[in-house]
């Protein structure tokens, strides 16, 4: 009896593998048997094995598989995740009915949050219902009269980063501008966000500026995970998406600020205070009927994890925006001094002072800046959710719970809307060059009723910090970093610089 046992195992085993081996074929022959064109995935990782290994970047990633699969004239390719099936639109139309048009079919982002995550309970992340109602609640603190009330607070960061750039100078160090935009972003948004003057630009070893770190570093397994696996599955597994120290570190921070603010009427003018008083005009709606008004109530919960994705989506956004466009800049010294002649001009204008419609006015500013979001998206891809059965044509329907991935870095670097993608060259975004393109073929912030909501928020502090910077100092690329020298950083959710970026600055 023991040997029989023994021998089965073998054979039961087997059987297993067999099994495991059939399952797998078939969940990866899912879009093949749709009729829509997929690419040769591996057992294991499906098609993403050069992001989930760290072999390739996210952003090249995508370009390459954009590319090829519009070459071959596809509106559309399907991939896996591991055993999870992807929809890739191709045809820039589509990508248009799917974002904009036909949004009511694709309202979730289609990537993992969960109630017993607190941190992922934000606008950025839920979808349905819930996002729809966090959207309507947190439109209102993020319009243009709300960022010109912090914009002093901006321009002292900008004018402290200023100042640094002059003791480089006055010292013939140089300068990792990398570093020096996480720095400046980080006070910002520290201040902005929560009220707290960390002073990173000084102190660069400061505890927000070490958890800003630990918020990009590559975790490539767990956001090969999120792809692979559903949110309820990683939700009842207590799953959390972001590293242990960031909880511990942003939930008592935000929550002894709001208790300090309510028990000793402090105000300022920042978000934490906006959503403090969202919460309180919600709640204070006599209006409403008792169900209307608990719908509408703006939670705890809801008020920390939006407090956090504020944080996270103004710092490290703007931060390698900034630094795309400093390094460009620095490699194209007849682009770098056109755009300083125009600050200089503004300058002269509006007595020697940077004021906030003196930066909307600043026409080749605006170029270089769509220019770097063009070159460099720092979301190569966007994620989108399938939330009803929907028709692509006459031979593709996406089934309800289907995930999207929406190419950005492909159609940024699609040579028939941009010739020379390579080159960095703001006369892209003429007026003309603008006409004379699909108005999807450029989607850095996303598109439709999704579009980035602190968007105004990144453009100021990008724009405002290149002025100061510019207005005073030339910058050179050392040789470390000349051009060509300088990779993506691989396993990175976020577009970046794997490298620092060096320079030397000069007085003018």
């Amino acid at each position: 009896m023991e040997f029989t046992v023994f021998a089965s195992f073998p054979m039961f085993l087997l059987l297993v593998l067999v099994l495991v081996f059939l399952y797998i074929k078939r969940t990866q022959n899912y879009w093949k048997r749709k009729g829509v064109p997929q690419l040769e995935p591996n057992m294991l990782f499906g098609d993403i094995k050069p992001i989930a290994t760290g072999m390739e970047s996210q952003a090249s990633f995508f370009r390459q598989m954009y590319l090829k699969a519009k070459s071959q004239g596809l509106k559309g390719i399907g991939i896996y995740a591991g055993w999870t099936p992807f929809y890739v639109p191709i045809n820039v139309e589509l990508i248009k009915r799917i974002m904009v048009k036909d949004f009511n079919s694709f309202r979730g982002r289609g990537i993992y949050y969960h109630d017993k995550d607190l941190l992922t309970m934000n606008v950025f992340f839920v979808s349905g219902d819930q996002w729809k109602k966090q959207r309507t609640k947190m439109t209102p603190i993020f319009t243009s009269g709300k960022l010109k009330q912090m914009f002093s607070i901006i321009k002292q960061k900008g004018e402290k980063m200023s100042r640094i750039v002059q003791e480089d100078v006055d010292l013939d160090r140089l300068i990792d501008i990398k570093d020096l935009s996480a720095r400046y972003t980080t006070d910002i948004i520290a201040e902005v966000a929560f009220g707290l003057d960390s002073n990173t630009l000084q102190h660069p070893q400061h505890q927000l500026r070490e958890i800003g770190r630990s918020l990009i570093k590559p975790y490539v397994f767990k956001r090969t995970i999120e792809m692979i696996f559903s949110s309820d599955f990683l939700g009842k597994l207590r799953y959390r998406s972001f590293p242990s120290d960031v909880y511990e570190y942003f939930l008592p921070l935000i929550k002894s600020s709001i208790e300090y603010r309510e028990k000793t009427g402090f105000h300022r003018v920042d978000f934490l205070q906006l959503l403090m008083q969202l919460r309180d005009s919600l709640l204070s709606d006599k209006s409403k009927s008792p169900n209307d008004q608990k719908s509408s109530i703006f939670s705890e919960t809801e008020m920390l994890s939006n407090a956090f994705i504020i944080y996270l989506g103004g710092y490290e956004t703007s931060s390698s925006t900034t630094c795309f466009a400093m390094y460009e800049l620095a490699s194209n010294p007849e682009i770098q001094e056109k755009l300083r002649e125009e600050i200089l001009d503004s300058l002269r204008k509006n007595d020697n002072q940077v004021t906030y419609e003196s930066i909307s006015e600043m026409q080749y500013l605006d170029k270089v800046f769509k220019e770097t979001l063009r070159k460099y998206p720092v979301l190569s891809s966007l994620t989108r959710g399938c939330t009803e059965d929907y028709v692509i044509d006459s031979t593709v329907t996406l089934k309800k719970g289907t995930r999207l991935l929406i190419p950005v870095m492909g159609l940024h670097w699609d040579p028939d809307f941009y010739p020379n993608p390579e080159q960095f060259n703001p006369e892209n975004f003429s007026p003309e060059k603008i006409a004379s393109r699909p108005e999807n073929a450029y989607i850095p912030f996303g598109d439709g009723p999704r579009l980035c909501l602190g968007m105004r928020l990144g453009v100021l502090q990008t724009k405002l910090g290149l002025i100061l910077l510019l207005k005073d100092f030339r910058f050179t690329l050392h040789e470390s970093s000349k051009k060509n020298h300088l990779k993506f950083a691989k396993g990175m959710l976020l577009t970046s610089f794997k490298d620092p970026v060096m320079m030397k600055a000069t007085k003018i």
